[in-house]
């Protein structure tokens, strides 16, 4: 879905609720009297113990006298004295409107009142249950059904606690606006036609342990709302399961968001919020999506089976994301876009459809210490980025490289290991330039260990270790200008250290041991080559088609069988056949001159 129009029509909806507030206090003005119209017990199926069933609105305004509580327990609808220990109680009624009406209507209210086991029934444009500038309430056990805009909606409201309710078949679920410090529990909203529940300019209230599935637009809706929770919720087969656009120092931990047809949570110019401990599978797109967001933290979820894992785009910069596991997404566990100064640590990334975890166009960020198994693409791949630190790293049996560098100049790629992927172990290719391979093992890789290619220039790789790989320890292809010292290249099936078009590389104090050349230069010029040891290679260096290189100082040896043990075993046994075989001749010599004698 694009995520402008949903925006677009997220405020529709709030406008919507505006207007149906509008429309409550019309009522108060054309209706100046409480009006009850008790009658028995209907039938319409609601399954509740009755008090009395109401089939016009209930209306109690506590700034007008002729209808403020005290008019209302007159009149039957509830009891109780507005204190905190003898709260106003509405119970046991059923509100059936025969039209487009609201049922109850509390406004302007500071007394304790509470509205438990009710049911509420009405059409059109219109609400269950209104409450506008009021305090000190609670809503238990109460059934919204019907298909009216709006179930339970809240206005300039504090202090209310929404607890054990169900609403079914609204426009809106759950409609806040211009409210604060507001607690929905244990509800349960199902089948909205729009946002199952929505808040705009609502702050500090919590959203913990709801069920929030079926609705045709997003299951929970933040717009312009800071310091909310959103803890323990279970939110299935909604567009985005969570959405918050504007929202501020939101805490999103403990939810189950599943098989939503969008994203399972989507951040959208939101800043200072903690996306922790949600689990996350088979959500369309994304598992957690963030855009134009910053300084957030995303750790210790569990996003499996979506399209992305976590998606940051646009302008999502200084995030962390830590500590997650992502398996066996459609595309990317990680995928970054466009975003700078991120952390991305720790992480788990693995069985992915693509890569494990990919940044495109991100500066100064982060990967460190991640995992990433038996993903079909790269382990880690890094794409058009400047300051860069890669480091610490396991990237180990990718169908593809284990790390991937292109376009990344004056960066780090340190202490990683990378080894049994399907490629080479690091490869860094196509002007990917100025930065520092350091320390990282790369071994067993079906290709070679390090691969630099296509303008991969000006790089420094140092204390690398590439040994037994199927191919080189370290490839140059058109690769210039790079200095190799201080690594080891061993027991690789081909070559110790290899290059092929790459001119003007310096090749010092290396180990390349037990290859079949320790280093080989093909077609490539004016390379220095000095200091390193290679022995045990069948060729200790050797070149073609090259002019002005230079090998100096280097030490090496061809490959010698090495001597047969003495074996004191063996020695005996010879011996012993020499002696055996002397006494047999000794004795047939006997033989033969006693028979001539006779």
């Amino acid at each position: 879905m694009n995520h402008s129009n949903k925006f677009r029509r997220s405020l529709l909806i709030i406008t919507f609720l505006t207007v149906l507030i509008a429309i409550t206090a019309s009522i108060s003005a054309i209706s100046p009297t409480l009006k009850s119209n008790a009658t028995g017990p209907n039938d319409i199926n609601l399954f509740l113990k009755t008090s009395a069933t109401y089939t016009t609105t209930v209306e109690i305004d506590d700034t007008d006298p002729l209808i403020d509580w005290e008019a209302a327990k007159a009149a039957g609808v509830c009891t109780g004295s507005g204190t905190s220990g003898d709260p106003y109680v509405i119970e046991d009624h059923i509100f059936d409107m025969a039209g487009s009406v609201t049922c109850l209507i509390i406004s302007h209210s500071r007394k304790y009142f509470r509205v438990e086991n009710c049911s509420f029934k009405t059409s059109g444009f219109s609400a269950g249950l209104s409450l506008v500038n009021s305090t000190n309430g609670v809503l238990d056990d109460n059934k919204f059904l019907g298909t009216y805009f709006v179930g339970i909606s809240f206005n300039n409201c504090s202090l209310i606690s929404t607890i054990d309710n169900n609403v079914t078949s609204c426009l809106i679920g759950i409609g806040a606006s211009d409210s604060d410090n507001l607690v929905f529990n244990l509800n349960i909203v199902d089948k909205s036609l729009g946002p199952g529940i929505s808040f705009d300019n609502t702050h500090d209230s919590s959203i913990n342990n709801n069920f929030v599935s079926n609705s045709l637009d997003v299951g929970i809706n933040l717009l312009d709302c800071n310091s909310n929770e959103l803890i323990g919720n279970t939110i299935s087969n909604n567009t985005d399961g969570i959405y918050i656009f504007n929202s501020n120092g939101t805490l999103i931990s403990g939810n189950n968001v599943n098989l939503n047809t969008v994203e399972g949570i989507s951040i959208e110019d939101s800043n200072n919020c903690n996306i922790v401990l949600n689990t996350l599978f088979n959500n369309t797109d994304s598992g957690i999506r963030l855009q134009a967001s910053v300084f957030n933290e995303i750790s210790d979820n569990n996003v499996d089976y979506n399209f992305y894992g976590i998606y940051l785009l646009s302008g999502s910069d200084f995030n962390t994301v830590s500590q997650n596991t992502l398996l066996r997404n459609d595309d990317d566990g990680i995928y970054i876009s466009s975003s700078d100064n991120n952390k991305i640590n720790l992480n788990t990334a693995n069985h992915n459809g693509d890569e494990g975890i990919w940044l495109t166009g991100c500066d100064d960020s982060t990967v460190y210490k991640n995992t990433a198994y038996n993903n079909s693409g790269f382990g880690i791949r890094l794409n058009s980025g400047t300051n860069l630190t890669c480091n610490e790293n396991l990237a180990y049996h990718n169908y593809e490289s284990g790390i991937r560098l292109f376009g990344i100049s004056q960066s780090r790629v340190e202490n990683n290991n990378v080894h049994h992927n399907n490629w080479d172990g690091l490869r860094i290719r196509s002007t990917s330039l100025n930065n520092i391979i350091k320390g990282n093992i790369a071994q067993y890789n079906n290709l070679s260990g390090i691969y630099l290619y296509s303008t991969a220039d000006n790089n420094l790789l140092l204390d690398n270790s590439a040994s037994y790989n199927e191919i080189h320890g370290i490839f140059l292809e058109s690769a210039d200008n790079n200095y190799l010292t201080s690594n080891t290249a061993s027991n690789n099936k081909e070559n110790g250290i290899h290059l092929l078009n790459s001119n003007g590389n310096t090749i010092m104090s290396n180990t390349a041991n037990n290859n079949n050349n320790g280093t080989f230069l093909d077609t490539s010029d004016n390379n220095i080559v000095y200091g390193n040891i290679m022995i045990g290679n069948a060729v200790c260096y050797n070149e073609t088609g090259s002019t002005g290189n230079v090998f100096e100082e280097n030490i090496c040896s061809t490959a010698q069988l090495p001597p047969v043990p003495f074996d004191p075993f063996l020695l005996g046994l010879i011996i012993g056949l020499i002696i055996g075989f002397g006494t047999l001749a000794v004795v047939v010599v006997v033989s033969l001159l006693r028979g001539r004698k006779k």
